[in-house]
């Protein structure tokens, strides 16, 4: 995964020391993955059944892979276990994945009326989620202003 730059400092806690065995590791996040497998599902079947779907086929000739699927599987439910909103783990694997540079954004083919599209509809299938979709929609805006200014 990608992980943002000059994040604001924070204060470390010290904790006692552990250490876990890989297949540990592995049990709780198969843990993880198998209480959360109904809600991931769930959630998944909004956003590849909502507008964003079509967009991204009938304009970027794109669509939901078994790959990035089998990805949004595993990690969002280790997301959740691990304290976080699994629409946040979604927005983070959409940006990194789908609207990243080349695939969505950075292509010379795409217009601002067609990141525009992406945009609403993304927000359309965000709006009855708890989060809003931050990193996705950042990109999509810094894509838009890099073609407004004709780069």
């Amino acid at each position: 995964m990608t992980l943002p730059r000059h994040e604001a400092g924070f204060k470390i806690e010290p904790k006692p020391k552990a250490s876990f065995s890989y297949g540990s590791l592995m049990e709780r996040f198969d843990g993880a993955v198998t209480q959360n497998a109904d809600e991931v599902e769930e959630l998944l079947a909004e956003l590849t059944t909502g507008p964003l779907t079509s967009i991204l086929q009938d304009r970027f000739d794109l669509g939901w892979g078994n790959r990035l699927e089998r990805q949004a599987m595993r990690f969002v439910p280790v997301y959740m276990a691990a304290g976080g909103r699994k629409e946040d783990a979604l927005d983070h694997l959409l940006a990194s994945r789908v609207f990243r540079r080349g695939k969505v954004t950075g292509r010379y083919d795409a217009t601002i009326d067609d990141l525009t599209a992406i945009e609403q509809a993304l927000t359309t299938v965000w709006k009855g989620w708890k989060s809003e979709p931050r990193r996705s929609i950042a990109l999509l805006a810094e894509d838009r202003r890099r073609k407004e200014r004709g780069a």
